[in-house]
């Protein structure tokens, strides 16, 4: 049984142990996203314990927008790749989160992983091309993470590129390079 939280005013949450986890799937996106990427990974998300219900949550941008829900329930039929624990103080996990917690209930951005692809492709031919369909009111998931992970100025968060252009893959390896 989902546990969808729509709202939460900011700085309600008691977490610890946060985390970003990457994964994939068996499904046609998934294969998609990984082949398009030359990766390993196809999803990323923010993994954490909240203290108040004692449950492992997660807090992704997935087909039906920007939630946070059990562990279990997001991860279900899913092959985990890694988790990476954020390294830093308290406050600055916290900062992360309540980044995060305030995009509850956003529409996923279907037009800016269309606009990613474009950019993959520029990629390709070797070619830095911006996301021409980035909607600023929606969210897919690397963009996310990598916009919480720049705004709540994570160590290094400054040397990835814009959140819209950022795929799962592209975090991966940031994180495999700065553990």
């Amino acid at each position: 049984m989902s546990q969808e939280i729509k709202k939460i005013p900011e700085g309600i949450i008691e977490a610890t142990n946060l985390r970003v986890g990457f994964n994939t799937s068996d499904s046609w996106i998934g294969k998609l996203i990984r082949w398009a990427t030359k990766g390993v990974v196809s999803h990323v998300y923010l993994a954490y314990n909240d203290v108040t219900t004692g449950q492992p949550m997660v807090i992704e941008a997935a087909w039906n927008g920007f939630v946070a829900h059990s562990r279990d329930n997001a991860l279900s039929g899913t092959k985990v790749v890694k988790e990476f624990k954020l390294v830093g103080d308290g406050m600055l996990e916290q900062k992360i989160l309540s980044q995060s917690m305030r995009w509850l209930g956003r529409a996923y951005d279907y037009r800016g992983l269309v606009g990613a692809a474009v950019v993959q492709v520029g990629r390709w031919f070797k070619k830095k091309w911006a996301n021409p369909l980035q909607d600023s009111n929606a969210l897919f998931c690397s963009e996310a993470i990598a916009r919480a992970l720049k705004e709540a100025h994570y160590p290094n968060a400054d040397k990835l590129a814009e959140p819209s252009q950022v795929s799962p893959q592209d975090l991966f390896d940031w994180f495999e390079a700065h553990k």
